[in-house]
């Protein structure tokens, strides 16, 4: 199936717009023009008010969802994000591994240390969750995409798209997660609302609050992408239904196909612990090396920042990486040295795969069971 893409995107964003406004839009049908019959199409269908109450109705159940799942998630997989944030913004932090790095940490800073930062985290996760998943069921019927071709130009351009509006909701939660993180000790009154408030009051909305956005922007644009495609194509080959087409046409499995409906309810819920834990590793895969220069770009200085924005961070962190290794851009070695460096992008990777495996199984366990216990 064509990807639409450029104009071809905002018409078909253009016509969903005019359809809702029409009386006659029946949800998950193709994008046509309004039928000329209008009065004959409203008696027939329904009224407007109840194919747009059925609509937020079904974006509304998607985002509670999503909301409980990511409080799934931030609960069962925090402390190893912190392992994996500290080992990423310290060479002596991720030298002796994640279970060194652990270990020196409840040592040094307390068992409490791991969950420094999690009120912020759990906010941003409930909210991230809540963005990602109604924003993607809202832009899957947008551009008529199907969750049985995850591999279609219109399922891939709304991932993408839920990746967009992810890093506008969540950026500013994740810089104070992040600073919050590579606390050292225990500093008295430094808590996650007295450091947002300390960011915005002194650095404004886009210097301060918003620092690491286009590290954000193409993390998640990528990541999503990657993220919802593997979550599909996985629990389809693990025998799991697909989460469903475009947003007013449900889940399940073929239409008509009972032995396969009833196949992939007694397949139960290990398909979607599998295909999530698998959708969350290869998201961190795909994106680590952003991530790490986005921890980098967050944590820096905001009144005298050492990195100028992503592009920035990423040239001094391969530096970094060459200097590490003693090869000299001009050297023989150079390519040999220059995938080390890239390599060194990926230090904290153990405990970012088990937080990804651990955190999104349990958030795409809840968020079906959810779904399910409201009706999808």
């Amino acid at each position: 199936m064509r990807s639409p893409s450029g104009s071809s995107a905002f018409h078909r964003i253009y016509q969903w717009l005019l359809l809702r406004t029409q009386p006659g839009s029946a949800m998950g049908e193709p994008y046509l023009s309004p039928p000329d019959d209008v009065g004959a199409s409203a008696s027939r269908r329904g009224p407007q008010e109840t194919e747009t109450g059925a609509f937020l109705l079904r974006i509304g159940k998607l985002s509670v969802a999503g909301t409980i799942g990511g409080l799934a998630e931030c609960m069962a997989a925090y402390p190893l994000d912190t392992v994996k944030t500290r080992m990423q913004t310290s060479e002596a932090a991720s030298s002796g591994g994640a279970f060194r790095c652990f270990s020196t940490a409840i040592r040094e800073d307390g068992a409490l240390a791991l969950y420094r930062g999690m009120s912020s985290r759990v906010v941003a996760s409930m909210l991230a969750a809540s963005v990602l998943f109604g924003a993607n069921g809202t832009l899957k019927e947008v551009f008529g995409a199907d969750s049985s071709q995850p591999l279609s130009g219109r399922f891939m351009l709304a991932a993408m798209g839920t990746g967009v509006l992810e890093a506008i909701a969540y950026c500013p939660l994740e810089l104070v997660k992040t600073r919050m993180q590579v606390l050292r000790g225990s500093p008295a009154g430094v808590t996650v609302w007295t450091t947002g408030a300390q960011i915005y009051r002194h650095h404004g909305i886009f210097k301060g609050s918003y620092k690491g956005f286009s590290s954000m922007l193409l993390k998640e644009g990528l990541g999503n992408t990657v993220y919802f495609g593997s979550y599909e194509l996985c629990k389809q080959a693990l025998g799991g239904r697909s989460t469903g087409g475009a947003v007013g046409s449900g889940g399940g499995g073929a239409p008509g196909d009972e032995r396969q409906q009833q196949h992939q309810e007694q397949a139960g819920i290990g398909p979607i612990v599998a295909a999530g834990g698998c959708a969350g590793v290869l998201y961190t895969v795909a994106t680590h090396p952003i991530d790490t220069v986005k921890s980098l770009v967050q944590t820096d200085s905001i009144k005298a920042p050492r990195y100028r924005g992503f592009l920035d961070g990423w040239r001094q962190a391969l530096a970094q990486g060459r200097r590490r290794h003693g090869v000299g851009r001009g050297d023989g070695a150079g390519a040999v040295g220059g995938v080390k460096a890239f390599l060194g992008l990926y230090r904290g990777l153990s405990p970012a795969i088990a937080r990804a495996f651990l955190g999104n199984s349990a958030l795409f366990v809840t968020y079906e069971s959810v779904l399910d216990v409201l009706g999808r």
